[in-house]
């Protein structure tokens, strides 16, 4: 370990980290003879006003060099620190200060232990084979020190361009028997990142060719479920990837399930016939097991992701407006949805695909004015492959105002009661509500929740991802002058949560809106209750 202080008080701003701010820095410079791990370490200085340090490291050049790491966790008066594992050669650290008014003297540490090595399954040299008991396997692993394998040309991983080029990697194997469904989930246990998952056969572990990926998923934050279907007996290489070069720990756990077939309407041979009832229709489907069959110009993902077929029959005389939108059970899966008045679709009469994998949002189109008779609708992977519902709706919702509110269920593990809808087609009845003038100038629907026992209910409204919703609770009556809470935090696609207690038979009602009047305040969504 050494101590020592860097005074900041006359140093001037030349350089900049990238988490860091204005103000001045100095810069020391580390040798690293052999492989070390490397704990940098900053606080104020004891007797030194406020103070607010910036902490970032660079390998060589001290100019131009890649910087490795960056902080400023930590408020006024915090420490802050970073750790580099398995280092050598020269180092650069920028002691900085956030602004010149934090420019005082600080203590600084640094510490070297012995390195953390990659770990074992790091490459295809060594992959970790998983050990199943009642066809589950789980293991525990590390991306601290591990490497990136993939090339910055390669083709594989599909689902993420930046698991191919930065982040860090390791890899797994297992056999299967027989046809089977194989369902990995992987959870961040220490560290952020978003995982990535795909698999390989194990002969073709290291190759970086599209055609060698048996699939691939992106998760988020909070972790990643996929599973992919219908792997045909053989070995297999399971790699677990990320977004960035995080050094982060997490959990794998890897299921062998029954195969799940190709659905019967994977093509336009045999579409599934949706039936309306009340003017909706609803569906639940996969396309795990599908195949590639068509595709879209709104999104390069439909040449190569599976797909299914839909088939709506437009009753009546006269043209009427007719909506469609798929939801996927799992963020990993973003769906793509268009439609044709023919099938194979050769010029879609709208097509639409979803946003990124940060939640599972649906995704709608809307034809305005469809004249009586068939009309197809194409389940399409924009990005991955899973399970999703299907609703079609003939006419507008009848929930525009509060003379017809739409009963909503309690969704559960098992049971799903929740609203697919867009207010595209609705008008904007409630503009100002819970003190607020400017949370619901678009479009609105109306919904009505009768709890059944009195407890602590949670709605969540999410939207697709070019929809910025409000949501709007009222208790007492359907009116603007009953909200109690409402919520509308986040930008389009993100979600908004409003969550009370409810009495067993006391209905409450449920505004969903758009914040404002542009091209973002209507749009499609799904509503649920828990």
């Amino acid at each position: 370990m050494v101590n020592f202080q860097a005074d900041l008080r006359q140093a001037v701003n030349d350089e900049s980290g990238s988490c860091s701010a204005s103000g001045p820095e100095l810069v020391y410079q580390l040798n690293l003879p052999a492989a070390y791990d490397v704990t940098v370490s900053m606080a104020k200085a004891p007797g030194q006003a406020d103070s607010d340090g910036v902490l970032y490291v660079r390998s060589s050049p001290c100019a131009s060099g890649t910087e490795l790491a960056c902080a400023d966790d930590t408020f006024t008066n915090g420490t802050e620190t970073v750790r580099l594992y398995n280092r050598s050669g020269t180092l650069f650290i920028f002691a900085e200060a956030y602004t010149t008014s934090y420019a005082v003297l600080y203590d600084l540490s640094v510490v070297l232990s012995p390195p953390t090595l990659p770990p074992t399954n790091d490459s295809c040299s060594a992959p970790q084979a998983l050990a199943f008991t009642a066809g589950v396997a789980t293991a525990t692993s590390t991306f601290v020190s591990a490497l990136n394998d993939n090339a910055a040309a390669d083709a594989s991983p599909t689902c993420s361009a930046e698991a191919r080029t930065t982040g860090r990697d390791v890899v797994y194997s297992f056999t299967t028997a027989a046809a089977q469904d194989v369902q990995v989930t992987v959870t961040p246990t220490s560290g952020s990142f978003t995982p990535v998952v795909y698999l390989r056969p194990l002969a073709s572990c290291a190759s970086g060719a599209a055609m060698d990926e048996r699939g691939c998923a992106v998760g988020t934050a909070s972790g990643l479920t996929q599973r992919f279907a219908n792997l045909l007996a053989g070995s297999y290489a399971l790699w677990v990837d990320s977004t960035t070069a995080v050094n982060a720990n997490f959990s794998v756990t890897v299921q062998l399930l029954p195969p799940t077939l190709p659905p019967p309407n994977d093509t336009c041979a045999a579409p599934e016939t949706l039936t309306l009832v009340s003017n909706v229709a609803s569906t639940t489907g996969q396309i795990l097991a599908a195949a590639s069959d068509y595709s879209a110009a709104c999104s390069a993902g439909l040449a190569t992701l599976p797909d299914a077929v839909y088939r709506l029959v437009v009753p009546g005389s006269a043209a009427v407006p007719v909506s469609f939108v798929a939801a996927p059970t799992s963020a990993a899966f973003v769906p793509a949805l268009y439609a044709g008045a023919t099938c194979p679709i050769s010029t879609p009469l709208a097509c639409v695909a979803g946003g990124n994998t940060s939640y599972a949002r649906p995704v709608g189109l809307l034809l305005p004015s469809q004249a009586p008779g068939p009309v197809f609708a194409v389940v399409d992977g924009h990005v991955g492959s899973g399970y999703y519902r299907l609703d079609a709706r003939v006419g507008a919702p009848p929930n525009d105002t509060c003379a017809a509110p739409t009963p909503i269920g309690l969704s559960t593990v098992l049971v799903d009661a929740s609203a697919l809808e867009t207010t595209e087609l609705s008008v904007n009845d409630f503009s100002a509500m819970c003190g607020y003038t400017t949370r619901f100038s678009g479009k609105d629907l109306v919904y009505a929740f009768t709890p059944p026992a009195t407890a602590t209910y949670t709605a969540t409204v999410t939207p697709a991802s070019t929809f910025d919703p409000s949501l709007a609770l009222l208790v007492g009556s359907c009116a603007a002058t009953s909200c109690v809470d409402s919520a509308d935090i986040g930008a389009s696609g993100t979600p908004e949560t409003l969550t009370s207690t409810g009495t067993a038979g006391q209905t409450v009602y449920l505004v969903v809106d758009g914040w404002s009047t542009g091209a973002s305040s209507q749009g499609f969504f799904r509503l649920e209750v828990r």
